[in-house]
């Protein structure tokens, strides 16, 4: 089942025109208003209106890949799921800074330990940005759980009595199948690793005023660092315990297949998430030479 021409050549355009229209709608909300800045102005909450519709979303999507069918032709079938894609997308997006904001709150209001109370507050200042921080993750996460589960698929189609009913040419794709595969899951993890770096070091220098205030107060270095790697941490988290749940509604065949048929692949599934968490703690982690640098220059104000 091969793509029209048109259609194919009309993907990569389409796929560059979306991250460039996400780029410039988060550049619309950089405006740093100079009476918000004098007057120290809380962010403002986000309601509760924005897990009903991500919910809202992701039913309809699950309903849409339940009811595509071959008979609807390649090119409906490629748009609906293409449409599903974008629009959970787009639901991590606007639910996810919710549910940061909202842990990050219950956290603050229960916890007596110094780091966790920096790091809650700070995720409850900006949860957008904390979010911005694990969006890679949520969006490798959501990659990776379906992948997973059909190579899981696959491996066990080629390694069963089918293999001997097959002809060269299917056995060919399934073989080129797994390679595509495995090749997005690993370019997902590798752009969730320069996520992590880039965005945990310019935390760091963004919040940096904050950073040396708590040093001024007496608090450890130490502890500062803790925060930090914890405000990265608790993000990571929600971002894949919340992808992996919409993945498995929305794929939820194929993953409930692989779990009856290979369900080692569901276990390096498993690892792999593992493995991105790790990456976004590596990252903040890193930071902490360029925190130490921050806080011991000369020209922090002083």
């Amino acid at each position: 089942m091969l793509l029209p021409w048109w259609l194919a050549a009309g993907i990569p355009p389409l796929l560059v025109g979306i991250a460039a229209l996400s780029a410039l709608l988060g550049l619309r909300r950089v405006v740093i208003s100079p009476l918000g800045v004098r007057t120290r102005q809380d962010a403002p909450r986000l309601g509760w209106l924005r897990l009903v519709l991500g919910v809202a979303v992701i039913g309809a999507a699950v309903l849409v890949t339940r009811a595509v069918s071959p008979a609807w032709g390649v090119v409906a079938v490629v748009g609906a799921l293409a449409a599903v894609v974008l629009a959970v997308m787009a639901v991590f997006g606007v639910v996810g800074p919710f549910a940061v904001s909202l842990i990050a709150r219950m956290r603050a209001a229960r916890t007596g330990d110094a780091a966790r109370l920096v790091a809650a507050r700070g995720t409850v200042d900006d949860p957008k940005a904390a979010w911005r921080g694990v969006s890679g993750l949520a969006l490798a996460t959501f990659v990776v759980i379906p992948v997973g589960s059909l190579l899981g698929y696959l491996d066990r189609i080629r390694n069963s009595e089918s293999q001997d009913l097959m002809s060269e040419e299917t056995l060919l794709i399934f073989g080129d199948a797994r390679t595509i595969l495995l090749a997005l899951v690993a370019i997902s993890f590798l752009v969730v690793a320069c996520q992590a770096a880039i965005t945990q070091t310019a935390a760091v220098l963004e919040r940096r005023d904050l950073y040396i205030a708590l040093d001024r107060i007496g608090m450890p270095v130490s502890q500062v660092i803790r925060s930090r790697r914890m405000s990265a941490t608790m993000p990571a988290a929600v971002a894949v315990i919340g992808s992996a749940i919409a993945a498995v509604a929305l794929a939820a065949p194929v993953v409930f297949t692989a779990a009856l048929l290979a369900p080692l692949f569901l276990l390096g599934i498993a690892v792999i998430l593992a493995f991105g968490m790790l990456l976004v703690t590596a990252g903040a982690r890193a930071t902490a030479p360029v925190l130490r640098r921050t806080l011991a220059a000369p020209a922090r104000g002083e």
